[in-house]
């Protein structure tokens, strides 16, 4: 091939496209790898969001069962008029009552339900 055929060749710009689109090739891919890595991203925030609701709901409703069959008990207590029913402890409506350990081994994780 001779010089003047390399400029040809060169200038009717088959050698440059397929310089450019090497280069658009790999930015595509760049491109796609960045948008499939956000969406996975997004996805996992997302499912993370709805984990932490399912248990958060989960934890509020044993609080409130609990709440209630503490109440039940106090109101029982109270209907009956033992000697609870005169107490102002607070301590001795809770003393050895299962529904509050319950309460109590949830942690620090029941603290924004209460």
């Amino acid at each position: 091939m001779k010089y003047s055929d390399w400029d040809s060749y060169k200038s009717c710009g088959i050698y440059g496209n397929a310089t450019k689109n090497t280069l658009n090739n790999k930015n595509e891919r760049v491109v796609i790898v960045k948008k499939l890595f956000l969406v996975i991203l997004i996805c996992c925030f997302i499912g993370s969001i709805f984990i932490s609701q399912r248990t958060s709901v989960a934890m509020e409703k044993r609080i409130d069962t609990n709440f209630s069959l503490i109440a039940q008990k106090i109101d029982k207590e109270l209907a009956l008029g033992t000697g609870l029913s005169t107490s102002s402890d607070p301590h001795d409506y809770i003393q050895d009552d299962v529904n509050f350990n319950e309460i109590i081994t949830l942690g620090n994780d029941a603290l924004p339900h209460l």
